[in-house]
């Protein structure tokens, strides 16, 4: 795929997004809907669709495996060992850019706080989404498809800025968008460094559960 499919994927990620925005004030009208509910339709329906939309643009039309994403099984160790280093960098960064928004006083730049008042089953499903599927969906579409569609034609360091940027956009929240664009830089460079989307997980799993922890306090 090349940066014309990533265009079309973008545009179309992006109406995925304004449906489901769409879908949610819908169901804030009708009755306030509960934070299991928002998760599951940002994190898990846009999930779905950013995994369609590279599905049909990537592999399916090129008429590749879906190993081409990245998705083939590791040869070693060694790009789990690159995503322990990212992951470091990653939360390096984090508690750096937090110390210093602190020091500051700048506390609308700080993450907001995740108020997660659930449990049993929707606390199980939050998980899963915001641990698992989110990570998983997110990598495919910003480093298994985004960034690898644009590196043949911008080079690494473009396509890794350029993917970083979307990515950190994507999250929506002031607060993150500058740490999710070091991780994002810190993932395509991870990403080129190994070809392997599944140590680019790992280092986004990891780093989804110690803030979730954080955040409940656990």
């Amino acid at each position: 795929w090349r940066a014309r499919d990533v265009a079309l994927g973008l545009a179309l990620a992006l109406g995925a997004g304004l449906v489901l925005v769409v879908v949610v004030v819908l169901a804030a009208v009708l009755g306030e809907p509960g934070e299991g509910t928002v998760i599951f339709l940002s994190t898990g329906l846009l999930g779905v669709a950013m995994a369609l939309i590279v599905w049909r643009l990537g592999p399916a039309r090129h008429h590749v495996s879906i190993a081409s994403l990245g998705l083939g099984r590791p040869r070693s160790l060694q790009p789990f060992l690159w995503a322990a280093a990212a992951l470091g960098a990653s939360l390096a960064f984090n508690l750096a850019y937090v110390g210093i928004v602190m020091l500051f006083d700048m506390d609308f730049l700080l993450p907001q706080k995740l108020d997660l008042d659930i449990s049993g089953p929707w606390w199980i499903a939050a998980v899963a989404m915001i641990v698992f599927w989110g990570p998983l969906t997110e990598e495919l579409f910003f480093r298994g498809f985004v960034f690898a569609g644009l590196v043949g034609r911008w080079g690494a360091v473009t396509a890794g800025i350029v993917s970083a940027l979307l990515f950190g956009v994507a999250h929506g929240a002031v607060g993150v968008m500058l740490p999710a664009f070091f991780t994002g830089l810190l993932l395509a460079a991870l990403y080129y460094r190994t070809r392997s989307l599944w140590a680019c997980f790992l280092a986004h799993a990891a780093q989804n559960a110690l803030a979730l922890s954080v955040m409940k306090g656990v």
